[in-house]
């Protein structure tokens, strides 16, 4: 693990709450003496309130469901499966199959 995600790790747990005394101390000097600590430490706070408020989520135009409706209704549907596969092709299948096991049996 790198140097970079071992920061950002023991920063999501002084964030969350999720470390002692002794190691939100540790954490606290640290922030305070390092610039990338200092830098890391803003971003992830800064996403953390973004997702602590809560990202407002756009709503669909009012005809959404009717313009997807219609452009469902507009697509071709595929044909069944009857129609692409040849019997003659499914025939000799099975006789690969068949005459092989008859031919076992008829010998035994």
């Amino acid at each position: 693990m790198g140097q970079q995600e071992d920061i950002e790790m023991q920063l999501w747990a002084y964030i969350d709450g999720n470390c002692d005394g002794a190691e939100k101390q540790r954490i606290a000097s640290l922030i305070a003496a390092s610039e990338n600590w200092q830098r890391t430490y803003a971003e992830l706070s800064a996403f953390n309130r973004e997702c602590a408020e809560g990202i407002e989520l756009g709503q669909p135009s009012m005809r959404f469901t009717k313009n997807v409706m219609e452009a469902v209704a507009e697509a071709h549907v595929a044909p069944a499966a009857s129609r692409y596969i040849n019997p003659a092709v499914l025939k000799g299948l099975a006789a690969l199959f068949i005459i092989p096991i008859l031919a076992i049996i008829a010998y035994s």
